[in-house]
């Protein structure tokens, strides 16, 4: 079974047994089991839609550094991800994903030894992402 959460500009489902801390501008959740954690930060652009430049631009670190951005899509949201180790003691995967004027950062870290464990969670979790409210101009 699955519960809705839901902010200002986005909404998605989460797993019973998960819960959830929200701090200004952040919003993080964690299994019972505390293997590992998601985060997830949104931007409103009041003036225009987030464009794929505007993913980029926030990316460009990664970019820089020649990491391959790889195309991805969850619910009705469409963008970016990148996954690595640092120094195989942790394990984060970095999306930044769009939706008409709204824009997500979301992370996902976890021991390197849990790598993969909650994956279909969190594929689940991000699947079920949604708009929740258009800021048109």
């Amino acid at each position: 079974m699955s519960k809705d959460f839901m902010t200002e500009w986005w909404k998605c489902k989460i797993p019973d047994e998960w819960s959830y801390d929200y701090q200004e501008g952040c919003v993080s959740f964690a299994s019972d089991q505390n293997i590992g954690a998601l985060q997830v930060s949104a931007a409103c652009k009041d003036d225009k839609t987030v464009s794929e430049i505007d993913l980029r631009d926030f990316a460009q670190e990664h970019i820089e550094t020649g990491a391959k951005l790889k195309d991805t899509k969850y619910g009705d949201f469409s963008g970016y991800f990148i996954s690595y180790a640092i120094e195989e003691n942790e394990y984060w995967q970095e999306f930044w994903l769009k939706c008409k004027n709204i824009m997500l950062y979301i992370t996902y870290n976890c021991d390197f030894s849990c790598k993969g464990k909650e994956n279909d969670t969190i594929v689940d979790i991000l699947d079920s992402l949604k708009i929740n409210i258009i800021k048109d101009s």
